[in-house]
C-alpha cells in the first residue's frame, strides 16, 4: 500500500490527513462525542410535532383513518381511492418516492415518514447520551464527499440541530450547502451560483422536484455534480 500511495503521490495526504482524522475517530469511539442533550431534546420535542400534524394532514388528505407507518396498511388504502393498483404487494419506499409527484397523497406520506424517521433518530441520539456525550460508529470512508458516517446512533440530526459540541468533529461534517457554494466557485458555475444566491430559504433549488426536502435538495444536487448514484427522486410533472 506504501508503494502505490508513493506511485500515485499521496502518501503524503494519507498520513497527515487521512490517518490523523482516523486517529481522531478512534478516539472519539473510545471517549465519545460531546453533544447538547437539551438542545437535542428540544429539536425531538418540535419534530414530533411536526409529525404528529403532517399524520393528521395525510388522514384528512385521504378522508379516512389508516396506519401511514404500515407498508400494507397504506398500500391498500391507496388501493381503495384508486392511486396503486398494479400489484397486491405493499409499496416499498422506493416505489412511494416514484410516484409521490403524481399524487399529492403519496407526497404527504413520504415527507411523513421522513420526518418520524428524523424524530426517531433524534431519540436514539437523546437515548444513548451518558453524561452528555454519546459513543457512535465512525467512519471516513462511506461517502465519496468525504464527509464523516456515523452510526449506533447517527450524528447527522445532531449536526443538523447545532448540537455537536466536540469542535473536531463538528469540523468533519460536510454541509452540503456550502460545499455547493465552494462547487459553484471552484468551477465557476454561474447558473448554480446565481440560484444558490437569489433562493430565498424556503424556496425550491429544484423546482420540478416535489417531494425532495430543503436539505435533500442540495445534497441530491452534490451528488449529481460528483456523480454518484442518486436516490430516487419524484418529479412533480
Amino acid at each position: 500500500m506504501t508503494k502505490e500511495l508513493r506511485k500515485r503521490g499521496a502518501e503524503k495526504q494519507f498520513a497527515d490527513r487521512a490517518m490523523r482524522v482516523e486517529r481522531l475517530l478512534v478516539e472519539r469511539e473510545r471517549d465519545g462525542v460531546r453533544i447538547d442533550v437539551g438542545r437535542m431534546r428540544a429539536a425531538g420535542r418540535a419534530t414530533k410535532l411536526r409529525v404528529e400534524a403532517m399524520r393528521a394532514a395525510v388522514i384528512a388528505t385521504a378522508g379516512c383513518e389508516f396506519d401511514v407507518d404500515s407498508p400494507r396498511s397504506t398500500t391498500e388504502t391507496l388501493r381503495k381511492l384508486g392511486i396503486w393498483e398494479q400489484t397486491s404487494r405493499p409499496l416499498g419506499e422506493a416505489q412511494m418516492e416514484q410516484i409521490a409527484g403524481d399524487y399529492p397523497l403519496v407526497a404527504e406520506i413520504v415527507r411523513y415518514r421522513r420526518e418520524r424517521r428524523r424524530s426517531r433518530e433524534i431519540e436514539a441520539i437523546c437515548a444513548a447520551a451518558k453524561k452528555g456525550s454519546i459513543y457512535p460508529s465512525l467512519s471516513q470512508c462511506k461517502f465519496a464527499d468525504d464527509s464523516l458516517w456515523s452510526a449506533s446512533p447517527a450524528l447527522e440530526e445532531a449536526f443538523a440541530a447545532g448540537a455537536v459540541l466536540d469542535k473536531a468533529v463538528d469540523g468533519l461534517h460536510t454541509e452540503a450547502g456550502r460545499c455547493l457554494k465552494v462547487l459553484a466557485e471552484a468551477g465557476e458555475e454561474a447558473v448554480l451560483r446565481k440560484d444558490l444566491g437569489a433562493r430565498k430559504e424556503n424556496d425550491s433549488l429544484i423546482p420540478d422536484v416535489s417531494v425532495v426536502g430543503h436539505r435533500e435538495q442540495r445534497e441530491a444536487v452534490l451528488l449529481i455534480a460528483i456523480g454518484e448514484p442518486l436516490p430516487v427522486l419524484s418529479p412533480s410533472s
